[in-house]
């Protein structure tokens, strides 16, 4: 896996969460890191980028298990509170 003191030393920067899932339907996650927790990955401001293009915007704070992460891509600089 990741560290985690690394990861959340990208607190606050928008990221891409790619997702390690065994089907083809699955879609990876944007957003701004709020935290990194030992189970999940916290997420405000997200999208879900399915496979098949496009972007579909997602409420509220999103967790995602570290379990079911492939990789994060760091896309910005800190971003505004």
């Amino acid at each position: 896996m990741f560290r985690r003191s690394y990861l959340r030393s990208k607190a606050r920067q928008r990221v891409l969460v790619h997702l390690d899932v065994h089907d083809d339907s699955a879609a990876d996650i944007e957003g701004v890191l709020l935290d990194v927790h030992a189970d999940v990955l916290e997420l405000s401001a997200a999208s879900m980028l399915p496979p098949n293009g496009g972007s579909v915007p997602l409420d509220g704070t999103q967790l995602v298990p570290r379990d079911r992460v492939k990789w994060v891509q760091v896309l910005s600089a800190e971003v505004a509170p």
